[in-house]
């Protein structure tokens, strides 16, 4: 089953709300699209282990029909990183910073705009 990292700084905001937002679209997603099968995650660089989501956040969550139900943050660790068959960084510094500890990710470490530009050409 794929599995989809999404990282930010403290993982209580950005990456936060992309795991929770991928999670609540996948669901939608027709029965049978591969899509529903992945898994979705979230990690920080500097993660505030532990903590929900920033309320803020969570708010705009829940307007685009997602939860934050159950959400605490975590630290992005080197098993997490390893495990995830894709990685999406919100911003270059958390892309470099993958890269810096665990370069052999490289190829499966994207900025998630870099992906939202490629996805609609590999959707056919």
């Amino acid at each position: 089953m794929p599995s989809v990292l999404f990282v930010c700084t403290g993982n209580i905001c950005r990456s936060a709300f992309a795991e929770r937002l991928a999670v609540r679209l996948a669901s939608e997603l027709p029965a049978g699209h591969p899509a529903r099968r992945w898994t979705f995650s979230s990690a920080g660089i500097a993660g505030l282990e532990g903590w929900t989501m920033c309320p803020e956040m969570e708010a705009e969550l829940v307007a685009r029909g997602g939860s934050a139900e159950g959400f605490t943050a975590h630290h992005l660790t080197a098993t997490m990183a390893r495990s995830a068959d894709l990685s999406l960084a919100l911003e270059p510094v958390h892309r470099a910073y993958i890269l810096e500890e665990w370069p052999a990710l490289v190829r499966r470490t994207w900025l998630l705009g870099q992906a939202a530009r490629v996805a609609p050409a590999l959707a056919g």
